[in-house]
Order: C-alpha cells, then structure tokens, then sequence
C-alpha cells in the first residue's frame, strides 16, 4: 500500500520530529500518531516499544513490585529509559 505524502505546518514539525526521535519511529508515522490523538491527548507511553532488554526489566519490575504505586516508579523510569535510547539513535543517525 501506497503513502499519501502529508504536508506538516512549520510550526508543527519540531512537535513531529521530537515524537518521531522518542519513538523511534518516522516522521510520518509520528505525524499518524498526532494526526490520530492530537497533540493535547497525546501519551508517547502508549506508542512507546521496548528494547528486549527493558522488556524483560519492566516484566521483573512489575513481578516485584509492592504496590501500585511502585509498579507506576519502575514503569515510568523503563518508559525515559527507552525515549532516551531513542533520542541517542536518532542523534546517531542524524550524524552519520
């Protein structure tokens, strides 16, 4: 199936390429993504996929966890962990 090309205003596509660098994912997918929620609903969380490795963490993590509150900490920490891997990937491919 085809692409539609999509024109992205200028004053949106700084919101677009950040989403895209903290997904990890293209610009026009991170463009679907605001077209579909907004950018006011938006929740990186739900679109978020983990690395294997902080798969298998978050999985132990909410095993362990004590209490809701505990699980929500260990989430949270698992969710920057992997935008901040993201970001580092975009910046890599950005230099090269």
């Amino acid at each position: 199936m085809g692409t539609k090309p999509v024109r992205v205003p200028e004053e949106q596509y700084s919101a677009i390429k950040q989403l895209a660098d903290m997904l990890n994912v293209p610009m026009s997918r991170a463009t679907q993504i605001l077209i579909e929620t907004g950018l006011d609903d938006l929740n990186v969380h739900d679109h978020l996929t983990l690395d294997s490795d902080l798969k298998q963490e978050y999985e132990e993590a909410m095993i362990e966890a004590q209490s809701g509150d505990e699980a929500y900490e260990a989430l949270t920490e698992i969710h920057q962990r992997q935008v901040d891997r993201n970001r580092e990937r975009s910046e890599i491919e950005i230099e090269t």
